[in-house]
């Protein structure tokens, strides 16, 4: 039996980019099967991480319970671009895909 540490949602969600070379929370969402809101709430630190959301990410990774901490703390953290930080003309597009 594995002892769990509190993993920070972020580093989590950005290991599981990485993992799967998913380049935006967009395709995160999809890949683990989750709605933009779900995400955005867990980066935000407004819901916590859940054992439903958890047992996702384990499958759709292919990675055991027990090996999660030691991976997670070993991924480099990337920084998220802010709207500030997007060039206008990708901005245009972003905004049209949401439409």
């Amino acid at each position: 039996m594995c002892t769990l540490p509190v993993i920070d949602a972020n580093q989590l969600l950005d290991w599981v980019r990485l993992r799967l070379q998913l380049k935006t929370d967009r395709q995160l969402c999809q890949a683990l099967g989750l709605h933009a809101p779900v995400i955005s709430k867990l980066r935000h630190g407004r819901v916590r991480l859940g054992a439903a959301v958890l047992v996702r990410i384990l499958d759709v990774t292919n990675t055991q319970l027990c090996d999660l901490p030691s991976l997670v703390s070993q991924a480099p953290r990337q920084p998220r671009k802010t709207a500030r930080q997007i060039p206008q003309e990708s901005m245009t597009t972003w905004i049209r895909h949401l439409a």
